[in-house]
Formats: structure tokens, C-alpha cells, sequence
């Protein structure tokens, strides 16, 4: 699925923060995580798609959806690993890194940060499984005007015991060094 695009069967997904519609299935979980779409059981009159979400299954409008990050060779997404992908490379603002953290963590896990330390140590721990990678790809570009921000960022994720955060670098990916 492109971005923008309708996706098709098979197509992993998330909501989309910025287009998503609350309703009242969102109370057992519908948009929490990572989806998939799936054959409807019956011919749909809309332009919906059958959404698997890790808890049930809805009816969902392709407007509010938006593709699943695309994890890492680094990150085997079977049973006994669970991981998060956070792309940290085009990070220009504090605002941006927020953006980031909520789409590829935070929204995953069922929050949203808004930019505070000490909430965003409170999301690390709220995954079910405390055993998860947390890889940040392209943290070694962060732009001077979030790197005040980003040294705090880098003291709180310090400090978060049985998570495996990875710091994989741009640079890394394209021959270089991190």
C-alpha cells in the first residue's frame, strides 16, 4: 500500500493519527497495533477494506489508514520477538521527533506523546511483553536544533531496563559509520 493509496489484501496497517474517527469498537482495540487487511466475508457496497486488528476484525474507511512501518532485517517479527521500528532520519524539531516516537511507538502501544520525558519513560514500559526491541533508525542525523531535546531523549531511553533499543544509523545503512 502506498501511501495515500487503497490498500489491498495482505497489506499490513496502521491508523492513521492525524485521520483516524474513533468509534465505539475502538474500545476493544480496534486501530491498536498493527493490522492486516483480510477478504471480507461478503461483497462490501463501500470503498471499506476488512481490517484483522491484533483484537477483532472491522470494517475500516481506507482514508483512516496508513501502511505499517516496515521493520528491519534486525527485528524477526514472529513470536518471540516483539519490535518497534522509529524513524528518527528526517527528524528536523523536537515536533518531528514527537512525530516519529508516536508512529512507530507510541500509537502502536495505544497513546500519544506529546513531547514530555518523563511520559514518554511511562510509554517504554507499557508494551505487555517487557522483553521488546525498540530499534531508532537515523537518531545519528538529528539536526542541532533537537539535539538539547535529544540528549534528554538519549538519558531516559539509558535508562530503560529489558528493552533492546537499537541505534542504527543512517550512515551505517549506506557504507558509513554511526
Amino acid at each position: 500500500m502506498n501511501l495515500g493509496g487503497t490498500p489491498k489484501v495482505g497489506d499490513a496497517v496502521v491508523r492513521d493519527p492525524l485521520r483516524w474517527i474513533p468509534n465505539a469498537f475502538d474500545a476493544w482495540g480496534r486501530g491498536l497495533g498493527v493490522g492486516e487487511v483480510v477478504e471480507p466475508p461478503f461483497g462490501l457496497e463501500s470503498e471499506e477494506v476488512d481490517v484483522r486488528w491484533p483484537k477483532g476484525r472491522c470494517f475500516e474507511s481506507p482514508l483512516q489508514l496508513a501502511p505499517a512501518p516496515v521493520l528491519p532485517d534486525l527485528i524477526q517479527h514472529d513470536e518471540a520477538v516483539l519490535g518497534f521500528f522509529v524513524d528518527l532520519s528526517a527528524a528536523e524539531s523536537i515536533e518531528s521527533v514527537v512525530t516519529a516516537f508516536n508512529l512507530g511507538f507510541v500509537h502502536l502501544i495505544g497513546g500519544h506523546w506529546n513531547g514530555n520525558l518523563d511520559a514518554l519513560n511511562d510509554y517504554l514500559y507499557w508494551p505487555s511483553r517487557p522483553d521488546y526491541t525498540l530499534v531508532l533508525y537515523g537518531a545519528d542525523r538529528l539536526r542541532d536544533g533537537v539535539e538539547p531535546f535529544g540528549v534528554g531523549l538519549k538519558e531516559v531511553l539509558s535508562e530503560v531496563a529489558d528493552v533492546d533499543i537499537v541505534w542504527r544509523g543512517v550512515e551505517a545503512d549506506r557504507g558509513g559509520s554511526t
